[in-house]
């Protein structure tokens, strides 16, 4: 008797595609070849970094609406994503002088992270929302492996995602989310239009801002819009925290029953976004 795939693995197969499409994008090729100039690097770095630290908010909004047997799971996961993945982009900023603290998000990134932490206001669909992102990463990172690129920074960015602790974690994002669909907390209609369009997201945010490829245009070896756009991007961040003050300004962004018009009691308190 054939066994039957699972929702995430049907997913997956129907996002080999994207993943492909991933793979002759001028910015993941240069990756792969090890030539990627320096700079484009270091935009998609920053703009990455932004995206990360909503992606922690993503796991513990996910969090607070899972079910015991998950809850330590996205813990885990925001854990893993705020000490590990954050960690090897801090340690990669200082090798290509990115600004980390500077840095504003273009267009893809303000996309992607309003997109992932919407869906995240409900359990499953906030779970088949982030799956291209742990998964497509996983399979990114595997598939650049068979041929890693001589660059060593490049390289250890490979492998970081080609290890099969990496690939763990998105295994576990699938199981949790085979779950929620086998408990009627997620129907496979919604979830893979969730799906579809991180696929898509995945693929735009390899447009950095400010390069070639970011107009539309194959992204070659010259970069030389990059440097002027990060020096307004950085200007325009600066002027923005200045006009807030210190501390940012910030508004709760509830996790649970609140966030859909319930009264919020206090559980709910220390999930935060900037507002754009």
């Amino acid at each position: 008797m054939c066994r039957v795939p699972t929702l995430s693995e049907r997913l997956a197969e129907r996002g080999m595609p994207g993943v492909r499409a991933q793979l002759e994008h001028p910015t993941v090729a240069g990756i792969a070849r090890g030539d990627l100039d320096p700079e484009v690097f270091r935009s998609w770095l920053e703009q990455d970094y932004l995206f990360l630290l909503d992606y922690v908010r993503v796991f513990a909004r996910l969090a607070w609406q899972a079910p015991d047997q998950h809850l330590g799971e996205l813990v885990d996961l925001a854990h893993s994503t705020w000490h590990d993945e954050l960690a090897l982009h801090r340690r990669l900023a200082a090798e290509f002088d990115a600004d980390l603290i500077g840095a504003v998000k273009g267009p893809a990134c303000t996309a992607y992270t309003r997109f992932v932490l919407e869906a995240a206001r409900d359990y499953g669909r906030g779970l088949a929302a982030l799956l291209p992102c742990m998964w497509g990463y996983s399979t990114l990172g595997r598939l650049l492996a068979e041929h890693p690129p001589e660059e060593a920074r490049y390289a250890r960015w490979v492998a970081t995602y080609a290890d099969p602790a990496f690939a763990a974690l998105a295994a576990r994002c699938a199981a949790m989310l085979d779950d929620a669909h086998h408990q009627g907390r997620l129907d496979e209609p919604v979830a893979v239009a969730a799906f579809d369009e991180g696929m898509r997201q995945e693929l735009a945010f390899w447009d950095v801002p400010g390069t070639e490829s970011d107009e539309g245009s194959p992204a070659g070896g010259t970069t030389a819009g990059v440097s002027e756009e990060r020096e307004v991007e950085r200007a325009r961040g600066l002027a923005a925290r200045a006009g807030r003050g210190s501390p940012a300004e910030t508004r709760s962004v509830f996790v649970g029953p609140s966030d859909e018009g319930s009264p919020a009691g206090g559980t709910t308190a220390g999930v935060s976004e900037e507002r754009e």
